[in-house]
């Protein structure tokens, strides 16, 4: 199995790209965050769609407080997976892509760039670029460019020949 942490700004074509290439190849995407949401909703009632910046202060604090248990977490849940291809980490502060890489052997960092005029002063998003991506990814043309890039990423990291039909 392929893993690979993959990082962009907000609405910059993440889940779109996971989606293209798991026409290919199954996979499996994985959120850090979906963790601290969860963690958040239960210990404070938050709900994910409030983005208040008090309630982006607690999440932060409960980020940092459940780091080490969403990292286990994650590897648990990776090393659970039978049948899959790739698998994708999401996550935004460049010192956590850089524990998953070094923790799993032969994982690549991905970056989906895309120009953005959206607020980025938030913790996560602030440290996007403040990594040296392994693969970075243009998403600055439309879906039809995208699906390109997806079909050269594929080729580059030879994932075809990983494609196993599925019944």
């Amino acid at each position: 199995m392929n893993i690979y942490i993959i990082n962009g700004l907000p609405e910059s074509g993440k889940d779109t790209f996971v989606d293209f290439v798991s026409t290919f190849v199954t996979t499996k995407n994985i959120s850090t965050i979906d963790w601290v949401k969860e963690f958040c909703y239960i210990e404070y009632g938050i709900v994910p769609t409030d983005k208040s910046l008090k309630n982006r202060a607690i999440w932060h604090r409960e980020k940092m407080r459940h780091n080490n248990y969403i990292f286990k977490i994650i590897c648990d849940q990776i090393y659970g997976l039978y049948y899959t291809d790739v698998c994708f980490i999401h996550c935004r502060e460049a010192k956590n892509i850089e524990k998953f890489i070094n923790y799993f052997n032969g994982s690549k960092s991905i970056l989906i760039d895309r120009k953005s005029d959206n607020d980025v002063s938030n913790f996560g998003d602030s440290d996007v670029y403040n990594y040296k991506y392994d693969i970075i990814i243009d998403n600055n043309n439309g879906f039809d460019s995208l699906k390109n890039n997806v079909v050269k990423f594929m080729n580059d990291e030879k994932l075809f020949n990983k494609h196993r039909l599925i019944n």
